[in-house]
């Protein structure tokens, strides 16, 4: 498979050359004349977008995973033609090259993307770029899992969603998960397929949630397939505490393998843009010990969790610090915590605020 990130970088557009994101790569197609092509759209600034024919179906992978990745890219050697309602459309050719780029704006998907339906995405394959979802919330995973996705060690929750033609199994990924709640409508912009343990949909880097009106979901498609799950609560003395630090870029989104919280200003690794530090947001996860008697409990602590129990205590300025929050804890009396049988945390309180326990 050819991934444009084992492809040589272009540094600027020449004569024949766009630089900027691919979308919306369709299947390949057979023309009257018997030829392969297959229809992308190439998205050159913030809000502007080609139409484009690729007349090489051995490019078809290349570019589905150029649109997948969300990976900025040059075209070299193409066609430009009149098209309808705009500049050009985009020809691609045998002598056409598809090479990593740079590009001073993110990734947006075209705004006349159309609201798939539930029925057409069940008749995709995985790793297809969607646009547009428009579905309700019928089942709500109550706990999450840190899982290896795009190269780093994110948070995962399982939902399903549906609209009135079918209903589909939807992985959500660290900062989605708060925004996402059980019986609630929402657009989804920007997300993919994927079929390993059966086709499903799964959030990306560039993926934007919106709440809408309600939509109405027919009584064959409610959520009974999973019992509840049963959770445990557990109170007991803080006595160890070892954090899972990770920062990523507010513009590409891509998880930083080396920082310098103390410096002023980072250098993405994968955009290379100079930026502030502050513009690359902490995520800490990690694993508490909680001591109960003569018994410890490893439990494992998502950010999830350990920002709303900051947001309760008043204390979200320690996220700033990252040690900070391992002597709070290390300091805290009692914790009251409740976790699943996998020991993964769902919620955290200071055990002084529930009496009697």
């Amino acid at each position: 498979m050819a991934n444009p990130s084992k492809i040589p970088r272009v540094d600027a557009p020449g004569p024949g050359e766009l630089q900027g994101f691919v979308h919306s790569v369709s299947p390949v197609k057979i023309s009257a004349r018997n030829n392969k092509y297959f229809n992308v759209i190439f998205q050159v600034s913030r809000d502007q977008y080609h139409q484009g024919v690729v007349f090489t179906a051995d490019k078809h992978r290349q570019f589905e995973r150029a649109a997948y990745t969300c990976t900025p890219v040059g075209l070299s050697n193409i066609r430009k033609t009149s098209g309808l309602g705009q500049d050009f459309d985009i020809q691609v050719h045998h002598g056409s090259t598809l090479e990593v780029a740079e590009v001073d704006f993110g990734m947006k998907p075209p705004p006349d993307s159309q609201v798939l339906k539930v029925k057409n995405i069940l008749d995709l394959q995985g790793q297809q770029k969607i646009g547009k979802v428009a579905a309700k919330v019928i089942f709500l995973q109550t706990s999450s899992e840190v899982v290896n996705a795009f190269g780093a060690n994110l948070e995962n929750e399982e939902c399903w969603t549906a609209d009135d033609t079918g209903k589909i199994r939807l992985l959500l990924y660290d900062d989605l998960i708060p925004r996402v709640l059980l019986g609630y409508s929402y657009k989804f912009r920007c997300i993919s397929t994927a079929d390993k343990g059966g086709l499903h949909l799964t959030t990306t880097r560039s993926t934007t949630v919106e709440e809408i009106p309600a939509i109405e979901v027919p009584e064959a498609f409610s959520f009974t397939e999973a019992p509840a799950e049963v959770i445990f609560r557990t109170k007991g003395l803080v006595s160890g505490v070892e954090r899972q630090e990770r920062r990523t870029c507010s513009r590409c989104r891509q998880t930083q393998t080396a920082f310098d919280c103390k410096s002023l200003n980072h250098r993405c690794q994968s955009c290379r843009l100079l930026q502030k530090t502050v513009s690359f947001p902490a995520k800490v996860s990690g694993t508490v010990v909680l001591t109960c008697g003569s018994a410890d409990v490893h439990l494992t602590l998502t950010i999830t969790v350990l920002r709303e129990f900051l947001e309760c205590n008043q204390l979200c300025h320690l996220l700033q610090d990252v040690q900070s929050i391992e002597e709070y804890l290390l300091n805290t009396p009692q914790l009251l915590v409740e976790h699943n049988d996998a020991n993964m945390v769902t919620s955290m309180r200071l055990g002084t605020e529930v009496s009697g326990s």
